[in-house]
């Protein structure tokens, strides 16, 4: 399996480790991610999503400075919380001096987000106020 997969925050890398250990990979979506013989699977790609996602939140700040950062996906909420905690003690391992760390929130609407996202997208492209109007620089 290449390392690649597994060093992701995808819960495809969750499936593929237990789909390596001759478990059954739906288990990524519900309880039993967090019961053996699952849970010391579970448990190792926490730790790996939980540097990645870290990482990417250092860096997206580096750049971005935005003030927060919802993670969610359509794992179990225990499993949620599991990595939400590792992001946690993953960002303490960063140097924030001269970058305002933002605040890590657990999302809410789990696997749904996606269609949300979607489905508000023509809206905010017809109805949401045009930039360049408060943009514009007058010569």
């Amino acid at each position: 399996m290449p390392a690649q997969l597994l060093s992701t925050a995808s819960l495809l890398g969750l499936e593929r480790l237990y789909e390596a250990a001759g478990l059954d990979p739906a288990a990524a979506y519900d309880e039993r991610a967090g019961q053996a013989p699952w849970a010391e699977h579970s448990a190792r790609w926490v730790a790996q999503a939980a540097a990645g996602i870290a990482m990417v939140v250092c860096s997206a700040s580096c750049m971005l400075d935005p003030e927060g950062v919802i993670i969610d996906g359509s794992c179990s909420r225990a499993l949620l919380d599991q990595l939400m905690a590792a992001v946690a003690g993953a960002l303490d391992g960063y140097d924030w001096e001269g970058v305002q760390r933002p605040a890590v929130h657990s999302g809410a609407i789990g696997p749904d987000a996606r269609a949300l996202g979607g489905a508000l997208l023509p809206l905010y492209a017809n109805f949401a106020p045009d930039r360049e109007l408060f943009l514009k620089l007058e010569a």
